[in-house]
């Protein structure tokens, strides 16, 4: 009796369990592949690992998978002549890992995986089985580990995402075989080392995005040899040595970013053959040497960027060519000489920020053609003479002459700025009367609110004065002026190089 009571006990344990494990998931084994009809069995049976691997149960849209027999109504399945085409699973809280299985699917032109934040582990290297694959877009999911060089025998590959992940390791030498790449993205990953010679083979390459990683060595002359490039984008990483000659070979680029490096050397002439270019990027590197007057060529560039380098020299006056300019910023260099006059003819600029150099000379009056301007930084340089009142523009927001040898006085039209949001004059030799309308400056950031921690208002260092007459409280300009600027109560006053500190009126 005991014996028998034992068995049966031990029996309804088994199947109690059975049915729980059951309950709780769907296993490859509650899906009978040996039934499929329409797609082969194998590809069938990488379906269920997929959805398993995934846990599938957890999905936003699981709609008819391993419910029916038909995987072309299963979500994000798609089935053209009896195999699997394209698995497009996107934005569905896939949680776990790409199983190796998906390598199964060879009949697969379309791989969608991303934007599954708990989607993590390795790339399969199976998947470079899949050579009829056109399109690989696994970014911004949580993939760890390298690039498998098996991806290079995808060689039908037109688009490759795997950006937005945590990928590591180098970039293989083998994607140098996918010569069928028309796009790149393998930007915000972890990955290290040279960029590879070989992805110069990838002549119908037309967008290479490498960003923000950890990638040094050289720039390989090889990639000159990408005649068909639109957009290289190589900034912030810890790439060393020369802007190799070759890449004014580019002439069909548009997008041409490589700052945020420690690039060396000077600035290659060859690269003002690239007439197409909108916009060019080499600020925070380390490059010496003279802009080349041929980058005035460059008439179709609209974001000219060569700030923080050590390029000296002047100032060529051929980047008055460049007509559809909008933005161009050559600050913190060691630039010398004076402003070009012919910079006036940019009437599209703007932001035109040449701060932070060794410029000498006044601040030519032609500046006041840039009828559209918005931001002029022309900050901690040499320059002498007056402030021009033709900088009287209406869209003008920041206006940062500080630092320089400017003297007279600060001009009335100043006074019309109506957008004005940040005025710093200070640290110059300007003398006589703030102009009463600068209380029209309404928009000007009050202390503490500008970005950089500044005033919106800044007038220090100067030998100014309120206009005579004036109550030291209780006036409009007074107020206004303790408002954007809370030193002033007490004004520097230059006098025969002494110091001394005066209220705020001189009478």
């Amino acid at each position: 009796m005991n014996v028998t009571f034992r068995i049966v006990a031990l029996a309804m344990l088994i199947l109690g369990l059975f049915s729980l494990t059951s309950d709780q998931t769907v296993s490859a084994q509650s899906f009978n592949c040996t039934d499929m009809i329409e797609i082969p069995q194998i590809e069938c049976e990488a379906l269920v690992a997929f959805y398993n691997s995934t846990n599938g149960a957890g999905w936003t849209d699981r709609t008819n998978w391993l419910e029916t027999n038909t995987p072309s109504n299963w979500y994000g399945v798609t089935v053209v002549n009896g195999h699997v085409t394209q698995l497009n699973i996107v934005f569905n809280n896939l949680t776990g890992s790409m199983p190796s299985e998906l390598g199964n699917l060879t009949g697969l032109a379309r791989l969608y995986i991303y934007n599954n934040q708990n989607l993590t582990g390795n790339i399969p290297p199976e998947l470079g089985s899949l050579t009829g694959l056109q399109r690989l877009y696994l970014y911004n999911n949580h993939l760890t580990g390298s690039i498998p060089p098996e991806l290079g025998s995808l060689i039908n590959l037109e688009y490759m995402f795997l950006n937005n992940n945590q990928l590591t390791g180098s970039i293989p030498t083998e994607l140098g075989n996918m010569t069928s790449l028309e796009w790149i993205n393998l930007y915000d990953n972890q990955l290290t080392g040279n960029i590879p010679q070989e992805l110069g083979n990838l002549t119908n390459l037309g967008i290479l995005y490498l960003h923000n990683n950890q990638l040094d060595g050289i720039l390989p002359p090889g990639l000159g040899n990408l005649i068909n490039l639109g957009t290289l984008d190589l900034h912030n990483n810890q790439l060393t040595g020369n802007i190799p000659s070759e890449l004014g070979d580019l002439v069909n680029l548009t997008y041409f970013d490589l700052g945020n490096n420690q690039l060396s050397g000077s600035i290659p002439p060859e690269l003002g053959n690239l007439t197409n270019l909108l916009s060019f990027e080499l600020g925070y590197n380390q490059l010496t040497g003279n802009i080349p007057a041929e980058i005035g060529n460059l008439t179709n560039l609209g974001t000219l960027l060569l700030y923080h380098n050590q390029l000296t020299g002047e100032i060529p006056p051929e980047l008055g060519n460049m007509s559809s300019l909008g933005d161009l910023s050559l600050s913190y260099n060691q630039l010398v000489g004076e402003i070009p006059s012919e910079l006036g003819y940019l009437t599209g600029l703007y932001s035109l920020d040449l701060s932070g150099n060794q410029l000498t000379g006044s601040i030519p009056t032609e500046l006041g053609n840039l009828s559209g301007l918005e931001h002029l930084g022309l900050a901690s340089n040499h320059l002498t003479g007056s402030i021009p009142p033709e900088l009287d523009n209406f869209f003008l927001r920041d206006l940062d002459l500080s630092y320089n040898h400017l003297s007279g006085s600060i001009p009335a039209e100043l006074g019309s700025l109506g957008s004005l949001r940040l005025l710093r004059l200070n640290n110059n030799q300007l003398t006589g009367e703030v102009p009463a309308n600068i209380v029209n400056l309404v928009n000007l950031f009050d202390p503490g609110t500008w970005v950089d921690g500044g005033d919106g208002l800044n007038l220090d260092y100067n030998a100014l004065t309120v206009p005579a007459g004036y109550p030291v409280t209780g006036n409009p300009l007074h107020d206004f002026l303790s408002t954007k600027d809370p030193n002033w109560h007490l004004r520097q006053i230059t006098i025969d190089t002494q110091y001394i500190y005066l209220p705020i009126v001189l009478r």
